[in-house]
């Protein structure tokens, strides 16, 4: 439909083309001039409404590209805290996927869920063992004091070991733990002098640190063993999970464990990729019938162990408000747990 502009409508076209007009290059301009001699104002207009359009077609496909590809605006927009740990860490993404799915691993510091559920006795063989790893100036401590107090506690070196153990499990730290340790040892020796005394403190606080640090390794070592002994009672060996369980005669049972432990380690602890195991290390992981797909089996497995060492602690520390004698028929019914029903049982013992 036709119509006349009215002269206040003409000056505001004319004032909208002269400031595109100011925002174009000369090329541009001369080409609309071009195109208004040949076809008219209305081409004009068109043409330079064309131009616009690509203009800012370009503008947003080039912040769409430095959204993308610049490293700040990437960071900024697309990387979240756990995109920063991945990129941090020197583990391939999949694999950091694979292990995150598994929730709580394998730690050194003992929760006091973990310290409800210990096996009646564990306490007394980690002592002697821990007895025997410790150093030799901690074996024989050089200072008279600390020697006599040793020779006159009762169990020795192994029962030192263990009162340390249980300071240091009863959530004590080091300064209060050496204390409480002190005290027991100067009442089997009495420290004569300042001298002897201040030995006999030495040797306490080297002793809790010590066994501090090694009570680390001794649970780490006996996780990785327990769950290893699970698992290769689950295992479908020559294609029946019976055969693990009563098929192997005890030493090639123990030999299976130490592959299992070995699969863990590799993939959790070194954080090396199945494919690459099988193909780099597989002399540690000789066992007649066990096969690549006994690996995936095993870290199957061991996602499944995850998840019920995860519902017993949460067991545990819920019927720890129990009475001595009802929490103790609850960590037992736990202890004896080997899969997610026996765990329910046991929460419904402890509510019962």
């Amino acid at each position: 439909r036709n119509y006349e502009l009215s002269d206040d409508e003409d000056d505001d076209l004319e004032d909208e083309e002269e400031d595109d007009d100011d925002d174009m290059n000369p090329d541009e301009l001369r080409v609309i001039k071009e195109a208004r001699d040949i076809f008219g104002d209305d081409s004009g207009k068109l043409l330079s409404k064309s131009l616009d359009a690509r203009k800012s077609k370009k503008r947003k496909s080039t912040k769409a590209l430095q959204q993308k590809f610049e490293p700040a605006a990437l960071r900024e927009n697309f990387m979240s805290d756990r995109d920063d740990e991945l990129r941090d860490a020197d583990v391939p993404e999949r694999l950091s996927v694979f292990l995150a799915a598994r929730g709580r691993r394998y730690v050194s510091t003992r929760t006091a869920a973990d310290v409800l559920l210990e096996e009646p006795g564990a306490r007394d063989e980690e002592a002697r063992q821990l007895a025997e790893g410790l150093p030799e100036e901690l074996q024989e401590p050089a200072a008279a004091a600390a020697k006599d107090a040793v020779a006159a506690f009762e169990g020795g070196l192994q029962g030192v070991v263990r009162l340390a153990l249980d300071t240091v499990l009863d959530g004590s730290d080091d300064f209060d733990a050496s204390n409480r340790l002190r005290e027991e040892l100067a009442g089997a020796a009495m420290p004569d002098g300042d001298e002897a005394e201040a030995a006999l403190t030495d040797f306490c606080e080297a002793l809790v640190a010590k066994v501090r640090e090694l009570d680390g390794v001794f649970f780490l070592g006996a996780q990785r063993a327990v769950e290893a002994a699970w698992i290769v009672d689950q295992l479908s060996i020559n294609g029946d999970a019976q055969y693990s369980r009563e098929g192997i005669p005890d030493e090639e049972k123990a030999r299976l464990s130490t592959v299992v432990q070995m699969v863990l380690r590799y993939v959790i602890d070194e954080q090396l990729e199945v494919p690459y195991v099988w193909l780099y290390r597989r002399d540690d992981l000789w066992f007649d019938g066990f096969k690549l797909r006994h690996m995936w089996e095993v870290l199957d497995l061991d996602e499944r162990w995850t998840g019920l060492q995860t519902k017993k602690r949460k067991a545990i520390e819920a019927a720890s408000v129990l009475p001595e004698r009802e929490l103790e028929t609850v960590r037992k019914e736990l202890g004896y747990a080997d899969d997610e029903r026996e765990v329910d049982d046991a929460v419904a013992l402890s509510r019962v």
